[in-house]
């Protein structure tokens, strides 16, 4: 009897071993297969189902990119644009040939997307070239889902919150929210009591003037950071005269300069020798600053890193809250170096 009572112990041991074994062997970056399906509903409405973890990722935009890396699901990307360049580990990857390309933001190649055999393949809904891509790929047996503009920053907390669900990344998602939220309200709590309100002018192109206006993140950005939108009166990104500039004197101005066909130097003189622009309190007042590179991806990337940007220009608005903080007129990839906290949201711990 306890010979028999032995045996049946042994195979309960063996049993659960076998089990332990099948789960952890179908373990992928920490995701598991066992019955895995999850129903999700992307920004379009539509209901997207996922019946197995996502090991082959495909991102068509770098904010996209972003988004999955700070999840910690980088090792899953298999694609991306050639605009997508951050965090650093993404061109690491590139260069070892464990991530490949599918060409431009605005036009990813189809091919390339299922040559890479994906599991699931992101797209925004704010481009249009993405959404066409919906129909080709699903017709091809490929799962999209398609993630929300970020016209907000509550739309980048939902693109967190979609995809940590998608990847089973839960608590990751809501850490990351809570470490952005955190950062950004650090910041508001100090600008909110600042009397005076910069007006700024956030400039996209220069030739003509192309802005921001309400209901953009970019507009969250100024508000946050203790400043006023100079165009808040006007919706979306509206394209306004220099003459219409000029009236309303902005104060500061922030120039994304990267894809401008001048350097930022020869920019600036420019302003200053013209008579209507330099007529601004900004171009008087050398208040004039110039977005490149990683300094420029913060504010038009809607991601993470759009805490970075709070403060950023928290700092440049309200230098005397920050310990008199010096930002220079030039901002690139060292942003990070004028930020008052030192520090970049990069993934969740």
């Amino acid at each position: 009897m306890v010979e028999k009572g032995k045996i049946v112990l042994l195979l309960l041991i063996l049993l659960s071993a076998t089990i332990i074994g099948y789960v952890s062997t179908t373990r992928f970056e920490g995701l598991t297969t066992q019955k895995y399906e999850i129903s999700v509903v992307d920004a379009l409405n539509r209901s997207v189902v996922i019946n197995k973890p996502p090991s082959r990722i495909v991102s068509t935009a770098p904010s996209i990119t972003e988004l999955l890396f700070a999840l910690g699901l980088g090792n899953n990307v298999v694609g991306v644009t050639d605009y997508c360049d951050w965090p650093p580990q993404v061109l690491e990857l590139r260069e070892e040939g464990k991530i490949e390309s599918i060409g431009g933001y605005w036009n990813p190649n189809v091919e390339k997307i299922v040559n890479l055999n994906p599991d699931l393949v992101f797209v925004s809904a704010g481009i249009e070239s993405h959404l066409q891509l919906v129909e080709q790929l699903e017709s091809l047996n490929l799962t999209v889902v398609v993630l929300y503009p970020g016209k907000s920053i509550s739309e980048i907390y939902k693109n967190i919150r979609l995809i940590a669900k998608i990847t089973n990344r839960y608590e990751n998602g809501e850490e990351l929210i809570r470490i952005i939220t955190n950062k950004i309200e650090s910041i508001f709590a100090k600008t909110r009591e600042c009397g005076n309100k910069p007006s700024v002018l956030f400039v996209l192109w220069l030739n003509p003037v192309y802005t921001c206006g309400n209901e953009t993140y970019l507009s969250e950005i100024i508000h946050l950071a203790g400043g006023r939108n100079l165009f808040e009166d006007l919706t979306g990104w509206p394209t306004v005269s220099v003459e219409e500039v000029v009236r309303r004197k902005p104060d500061v101005i922030l120039i994304a300069a990267s894809m401008m066909p001048q350097s930022p130097e020869k920019i600036l003189e420019d302003l200053k020798n013209d008579p209507s622009w330099n007529s601004t309190p900004a171009v008087k007042n050398n208040k004039v600053f110039f977005l490149i590179g990683q300094g420029e991806n913060i504010f038009l990337r809607p991601s993470i890193r759009i805490a970075d940007a709070v403060e950023l220009l928290a700092a440049i608005l309200h230098p005397e809250i920050f310990g008199g903080i010096t930002v220079p007129t030039v901002i690139g990839d060292n942003y990070v170096n004028y930020l008052p906290s030192n520090t970049s949201i990069t993934h969740a711990p």
